[in-house]
């Protein structure tokens, strides 16, 4: 959507003066990974290739102080360090983040948390946003309408564009993709299933479990907690849109992440992460009232002293080079 001349001036006077308060006070920035390996198949750009993580990593040891997260609002407040105070976590709890991921950062000796969704942990099939853009986005031909009313959801869609095969084509499979995804994060995980097995059956993919993409098992997520630089954090039981639960259900995925993660690796998580990065009110309150210290979403900013500590922002790393990288770090968010 564009965006109206006041609002355009609203962003350049905010992004002049949070240029000109990096440079006399002190702040931090919590990088947020979901995925490193390689995806042909990536509609959210939440997977960065083992190489570009890597390179990655070293652009940090040179530009930052990367620290846990727990300690990062401390070290901010503790005066204005040489480098940027940097805090590295990863959502949602994908085997390639022990794979492929911890032995770069152990080699670096830097911190990271990884938020688990508990509910998923040991569970051979991919997470469901994945077989969702598996059945829809892959590449395969799909039938020429659908029509899906179950579970509360509704859909109607004809797939008309037949001269353009790589164009008008792709274009209406990420229509419908983003449409279902839009719906499905809305429903509980059984009706979700039904809808995907109905999607699966409707298109003739295969969805059979997979290697690739697939989130840690239990033993798998007690050997990353035991590597000293790792912290486990709480991500919800399910993934829900926690602001649309009703209170008590809402309490319970949080409440129920914190007690699996304590019975999976020993330790109860101090730190939490929003699904999607939903929160209002009620829900920073209940996730406080949990017992957690510090809770992330995904609004976008730095960490500035007195940040609030169940509301904490964090930004997107997508898959950029090393160059790429460093140049997003110095210009974008004003680190040096």
């Amino acid at each position: 959507m564009a965006r109206s001349y006041r609002q355009m001036a609203r962003l350049a006077r905010r992004w002049a003066l949070r240029g000109v308060r990096s440079r006399v006070q002190p702040h931090g920035l919590i990088l947020m990974y979901h995925r490193v390996d390689n995806s042909f198949l990536d509609p959210w750009h939440c997977c960065v290739s083992p190489e570009n993580f890597k390179a990655h990593i070293s652009v940090l040891q040179r530009l930052a102080y990367v620290v846990p997260l727990q300690d990062l609002l401390t070290k901010i407040c503790n005066g204005k360090p040489r480098k940027p105070v940097v805090a590295i976590t990863f959502d949602d709890g994908y085997v390639d983040n022990l794979l492929k991921a911890a032995p770069v950062l152990m080699q670096a000796g830097f911190p990271a948390t990884v938020f688990v969704v508990t509910g998923w942990i040991g569970d051979t099939k991919v997470f469901w946003w994945d077989r969702l853009a598996w059945i829809l986005l892959s590449f395969h031909e799909l039938p020429d309408g659908l029509e899906l009313n179950t579970g509360g959801l509704s859909i109607s869609w004809q797939n008309t564009a037949h001269a353009s095969r790589n164009g008008q084509k792709l274009a209406a499979r990420n229509i419908l993709h983003q449409k279902l995804w839009s719906q499905l994060r809305l429903l509980d995980e059984p009706a979700r299933n039904t809808v995907l097995d109905q999607l699966a059956a409707w298109s003739g993919v295969d969805t059979a479990p997979r290697r690739a993409g697939r989130p840690m098992n239990a033993p798998e997520l007690a050997q990353l907690n035991s590597m000293e630089c790792f912290e486990i954090g709480a991500h919800t039981v399910t993934h829900p849109v926690l602001p649309s639960l009703p209170a008590e259900k809402k309490a319970a995925e949080i409440r129920n992440s914190l007690d699996d993660c304590e019975r999976l690796t020993g330790c109860r998580p101090r730190t939490f992460a929003y699904p999607y990065g939903d929160l209002d009110q009620d829900t920073i309150d209940t996730t406080r009232a949990a017992g957690v210290m510090l809770a992330c979403s995904t609004r976008e900013d730095l960490i500035w002293p007195g940040a609030d500590t169940h509301a904490l922002p964090r930004v997107a790393v997508d898959d950029w080079s090393g160059p790429a990288f460093e140049r997003w770090l110095r210009w974008y968010w004003m680190l040096s």
